[in-house]
């Protein structure tokens, strides 16, 4: 199957600027004020806190699709045709090679089978009915280890894989590699978040939403750390002297508990951008303590496999002193929405994967900023309009105390 692509359109004039896209094959930037419709490969945002400790990086957002095709003999060369059962064949050797159901639609022209990312096709439509969330109430919570869906005290969806026949929403765990969080996989006919509602991902494993027919956001979807705890697929913190958790941490700082009792901030985690470094001591000679590295930029911008945002490094520690540093901000989670009609985000909507900031820290350097996690939006037609916000920013760096 091809990598994910997918044609997607700002409405009028967008606010956001999403970073560094590659459109049709060619590298540019979304600007404020630009409408663009072409072939998205790659979307991308970041941004870097700071103060004591380091700030996290942000993470990626990533609009795609993707996949490849087939068609009937009669073949030469590589020849492709979109059949009219959904599937989609393509001429190997003179013979043709069933390529499977293409869910997200097929296109002769370009040669497409469009295929969900990181799940098997089939589980698109395994849900039968729709997720609406309520304005004004406590909001949804999906969660992605147990597959149980929460609004406040009442359980809308139990927990279990499968197809739960009361809701209509069925629920898979699916592993991803070594060290790699798995996927909370939600499929449903339509969903639906309302201005004024609020769904939230919770769990260890990555939040997908797989929507058979449209996805309307003019509310918030929050997959953000908050509260000392990664968003869903995201990496916890460092304790105190050390480096967070994921494949991308920042380093902590240094120091001793001499003359001023000075110690270095510590990195935020990178993950879309390199993470800020720490601040450094520069109390008095001898008291002069390198920042702690922030980390570095890690992942692919298709965001394959889907993974939160690292955690910064806990604060430095003076050794031999009554140093008292916090720990390091946690990542900010991993959330993709796949739709076999369109993704709709309106003025209203806000989709959230921010990382945590670093902790305060007394008589030691802050500590660093959890990274910003990861936003994978796909469908045959994303909008984003005007006043929508697409964030995964990086938490900012705690702040050090040098007495």
């Amino acid at each position: 199957m091809v990598g994910p692509t997918t044609l997607f359109t700002f409405a009028s004039s967008a606010a956001l600027v999403l970073g560094c896209t590659s459109i049709a094959g060619v590298d540019g930037d979304y600007s404020v004020g630009d409408t663009s419709t072409g072939t998205s490969t790659s979307t991308s945002t970041s941004t870097s806190g700071g103060g004591g400790g380091s700030g996290g990086a942000g993470g990626s957002t990533t609009s795609g699709e993707g996949g490849s095709g087939g068609s009937e003999p009669p073949c030469v060369g590589d020849d492709f045709e979109c059949l009219d059962d959904g599937t989609a064949q393509q001429c190997v050797n003179g013979s043709w090679e069933t390529l499977g159901a293409c869910p997200l639609g097929c296109d002769e022209n370009l040669g497409i089978c469009q295929v969900p990312s990181n799940v098997e096709p089939d589980a698109l439509g395994a849900g039968t009915d729709s997720v609406a969330v309520t304005p004004g109430g406590p909001g949804l919570t999906f969660n992605t280890d147990t597959g149980e869906i929460t609004m406040g005290m009442t359980v809308v969806r139990p927990a279990g894989v499968g197809l739960d026949p009361n809701s209509g929403i069925a629920f898979a765990s699916t592993p991803q590699g070594s060290g790699e969080p798995a996927l909370g996989v939600f499929s449903m006919t339509d969903l639906t978040v309302p201005d004024g509602a609020v769904l939230s991902g919770v769990g260890k494993g990555a939040l997908v939403l797989l929507v058979d027919g449209t996805a309307q956001i003019d509310g918030l979807v929050t997959v953000a750390a908050a509260d000392a705890n990664p968003g869903p697929g995201g990496f916890p913190g460092g304790a105190p002297g050390t480096v967070g958790g994921g494949p991308c941490p920042g380093q902590p700082g240094d120091g001793a508990a001499v003359g001023h009792y000075c110690t270095s901030g510590s990195g935020g985690a990178g993950y879309g951008g390199l993470g800020g470094p720490g601040g450094a001591c520069t109390c008095a000679s001898p008291d002069n303590y390198a920042a702690g590295l922030g980390g570095p930029i890690c992942g692919v911008a298709e965001l394959i496999p889907l993974l939160g945002g690292s955690g910064g490094s806990g604060g430095s520690i003076a050794a031999g002193g009554p140093s008292n540093p916090g720990p390091g901000g946690s990542g900010g989670g991993a959330l993709q929405i796949t739709a076999a009609g369109a993704i709709l985000v309106s003025a209203t909507g806000r989709i959230d994967a921010g990382g945590e900031g670093g902790k305060l820290t007394t008589s030691a350097g802050g500590s660093g900023g959890g990274a910003g996690g990861a936003l994978l939006l796909e469908a045959p037609a994303v909008t984003i309009s005007v006043g929508a916000v697409l964030a995964a920013n990086g938490g900012g760096g705690g702040g050090g105390d040098c007495t």
